[in-house]
């Protein structure tokens, strides 16, 4: 990596659409001489076209459904071995898996900053997900892809 670059990680739940093409929108923001992507789809078989269309890393996780109910230990897992590997600075978490998944990690990576991107409405109804982003407040921020959905975070 080039002195300076930021590295950037961008979790996606599946390459499915629409998501495999806002995933690639949203990578090709990034300055490639600051920022160094790696994105990461946690289901949906590897797909070596769609990858082909990012700039930087793509990494398909093929993660099950039922894998991905409760607590995620194995994402976390993952998610803390990738940082050893590619000790990333920012993660882009699209929908609330996502977000789960890497601010619970962030815990142990107190250097990590999340970015959560909402892209529907009551993300925020339960209970449980608005207090522990009440406690890693410090750490996360929240962006709706729509004015509407926003303002109902």
């Amino acid at each position: 990596m080039a002195p300076g670059r930021i590295r950037v990680l961008q979790i996606m739940h599946g390459p499915a659409a629409p998501f495999g093409e806002l995933a690639r929108l949203y990578a090709g923001a990034f300055d490639p001489e600051r920022c160094e992507l790696l994105t990461l789809f946690l289901t949906g078989a590897p797909d070596p076209e769609l990858a082909g269309r990012f700039p930087g890393q793509v990494r398909f996780l093929g993660l099950s459904g039922r894998r991905l109910r409760g607590l995620k230990l194995g994402l976390i897992r993952y998610l803390l071995r990738l940082h050893r590997e590619f000790p990333y600075r920012l993660v882009i978490a699209h929908r609330y898996k996502a977000l789960y998944g890497a601010l619970l990690a962030g815990l142990r990576l107190p250097q990590v900053r999340v970015i959560g991107v909402a892209h529907a409405f009551d993300v925020l109804e339960r209970g449980g997900r608005r207090a522990l982003l009440r406690l890693l407040r410090r750490r996360v921020y929240l962006l709706g892809v729509s004015g509407a959905v926003a303002a109902d975070l």
